[in-house]
């Protein structure tokens, strides 16, 4: 393996160790987010607001020139977005019991 090979690779799990980093923070956030919306007796569920997200992620990317495609950013929310509304359901079927 090439050092420049080594180098670019170092790159990446860098930026992996970031995003792993900024999961965890909307993790938490999105455990916050779950416990209000239950306090309020609001749905767990809000697709206005993931749309809302998902066309303001879009015209971020276009705005910001990410080559990032609408279907790229439609797949990567859209499991980050599942995953939060899987943790919520989660919890609220834990504060049920």
């Amino acid at each position: 393996m090439t050092a420049e090979l080594q180098k670019l690779r170092k790159q990446i799990n860098q930026i992996d160790d970031e995003l792993l980093t900024l999961l965890h923070q909307r993790q938490i956030i999105v455990h916050e987010i779950g416990k209000q919306k239950q306090q309020e007796h609001l749905p767990l569920r809000d697709l206005n607001r993931e749309q809302q997200v998902l066309s303001n992620l879009k015209m971020k990317a276009k705005t910001r020139q990410l080559h990032l495609s609408d279907d790229d950013i439609d797949a990567i929310f859209h499991i980050i977005m599942q995953r939060a509304l899987d943790l919520q359901v989660q919890e609220s079927h834990q504060n049920i019991k």
